[in-house]
């Protein structure tokens, strides 16, 4: 069993650092059971609702846009693709360091 949820990470991880945004909302099921089994029910509970919204609720073109936008490469690479909040989280990092670094040389 260990061996199968490692190769699921591992699956996982590909295809979000390829952008196949299809392999990885076929993915969250196998990840909801997971989420469940080990009393993460939180998490799977908002996996099931924004995979409901995307397909069902939402309209075609705000369907496409967030199916688009979930990974993004920002140094265009092959298969550097990033989650967004990682980017942002990123990004946030740079402003204070160089924040830091501007307060530094003015002192």
């Amino acid at each position: 069993m260990l061996l199968q949820y490692l190769l699921l990470y591992k699956e996982m991880s590909y295809a979000m650092n390829s952008g196949d945004i299809g392999r990885v909302e076929t993915l969250f099921s196998a990840w909801i059971y997971l989420f469940r089994a080990t009393g993460k029910h939180k998490h799977a509970t908002q996996i099931i609702k924004f995979l409901t919204d995307v397909h069902f609720v939402y309209p075609e073109g705000l369907q496409r846009a967030i199916q688009y936008n979930m990974l993004v490469n920002p140094t265009g690479k092959p298969n550097a693709f990033h989650g967004v909040d990682w980017v942002v989280g990123l990004l946030n990092l740079f402003t204070r360091v160089s924040k830091a670094v501007l307060l530094i040389l003015l002192v």
